[in-house]
C-alpha cells in the first residue's frame, strides 16, 4: 500500500476523529482558510516563513501526529513545487501580454496611421507657408527704392490736394452757418469776434478776457468768440481749422499735427498770421 502524502494523513487523522476545520480552528486559533490550504497543500495562501511552519506544527500535533522530519520535508517540497509552478506560469503570462500588445497594435494601426497622416501634411503645409511667404518678402525687398519714393510722393500729393479742397468747400459754409457756442463778451462791449472753423476732429484752448474754455471742436463744427482785450488760442491741429477774425478770412493757420499758440487783440491778430 503506496505511504500517504502528509497532507492526506493529516486529513484522513481529522477525518477518523470526526472533526471538521471550523473546531479544529477554534482550538488552535488558526483559520479554517489557513488549515485547508495546509491539506491541499496551498501553502502559499500561509503568511509564509516561521508562520507556515508553526501552522503545520501546531495542526499536526492536535491531531496526534508527531512527524518533524515529515513536517520539514512536507513544507520543503510543497513550497519547492510551487515555486516550479511560478516560474512556468511567468513564461505563459508573458506571452499572453505579448499577444495582447500585438492585437492592440493591430486593432489601432489605421488610427496611428490617420494621425501620422496629418502631422506629415502639417508639416508640409507649414513648409509651404514659409516658402511662399519668404518669396513674398523678397519681392517686396526688391522694389526700386526710387519707385517707392515716386509712389509715396503721388499718394501724399494726392491726399494735400484732397485736403485743400475739403478745407475750401466746407470752412466758408460752416462759417457762414457758425453758433455761437458761448464764450467772451456780449456783442455790444465786444471789440473782437473771432470764428474758429473745423474739418476735423481738433482740440481747443481759448481764454478771452479771462474766461477759459477746452475742449474739442468735431468736423464741420464753429465756434464764436467775442472779447474786448485780448483772445489767446491753442490749437492741437492747425491743419484741421481755418479762422475768421473781424470778418477777416484766414484758410490756413499751419500744417497738419502742428500744434500752434495764437494771440488776437484790438490792434490785429498774431503778426504770424
Amino acid at each position: 500500500m503506496p505511504k500517504l502524502s502528509f497532507s492526506n494523513l493529516l486529513r484522513q487523522e481529522r477525518e477518523a476523529k470526526g472533526l471538521s476545520l471550523k473546531a479544529i480552528a477554534d482550538q488552535t486559533k488558526i483559520s479554517t482558510r489557513f488549515l485547508k490550504a495546509i491539506e491541499e497543500e496551498k501553502l502559499q495562501i500561509l503568511p509564509g516563513g516561521v508562520f507556515t511552519t508553526s501552522f503545520v506544527q501546531q495542526y499536526a500535533q492536535f491531531l496526534g501526529v508527531d512527524e518533524d522530519v515529515s513536517i520539514t520535508e512536507f513544507i520543503r517540497s510543497t513550497t519547492e513545487a510551487r515555486t516550479a509552478d511560478i516560474i512556468k506560469e511567468e513564461p505563459l503570462a508573458t506571452k499572453e501580454y505579448t499577444l495582447k500588445a500585438a492585437s492592440w497594435v493591430a486593432q489601432y494601426r489605421f488610427v496611428f496611421a490617420g494621425i501620422l497622416a496629418v502631422l506629415v501634411l502639417a508639416f508640409v503645409s507649414l513648409f509651404l507657408w514659409k516658402y511662399s511667404r519668404g518669396n513674398q518678402e523678397s519681392e517686396n525687398v526688391s522694389i526700386p527704392q526710387s519707385e517707392m519714393l515716386s509712389s509715396l510722393d503721388a499718394t501724399a500729393s494726392d491726399a494735400q490736394v484732397k485736403t485743400e479742397s475739403s478745407q475750401q468747400g466746407l470752412i466758408p459754409s460752416a462759417m457762414a452757418s457758425v453758433t455761437d457756442l458761448g464764450i467772451g463778451q456780449s456783442e455790444a462791449n465786444a471789440d473782437m469776434e473771432l470764428k474758429i472753423a473745423s474739418v476735423g476732429l481738433v482740440w481747443l484752448s481759448i481764454l478771452a478776457d479771462g474766461n477759459e474754455w477746452k475742449g474739442m471742436l468735431a468736423p464741420n463744427q464753429t465756434k464764436q468768440i467775442k472779447a474786448s482785450e485780448s483772445i489767446r488760442i491753442t490749437v492741437g491741429d492747425a491743419g484741421a481749422v481755418a479762422l475768421s477774425f473781424n470778418g477777416k478770412y484766414f484758410p490756413t493757420i499751419g500744417q497738419p499735427g502742428e500744434v500752434k499758440h495764437l494771440v488776437f487783440t484790438p490792434e490785429g491778430p498774431d503778426p504770424l498770421l
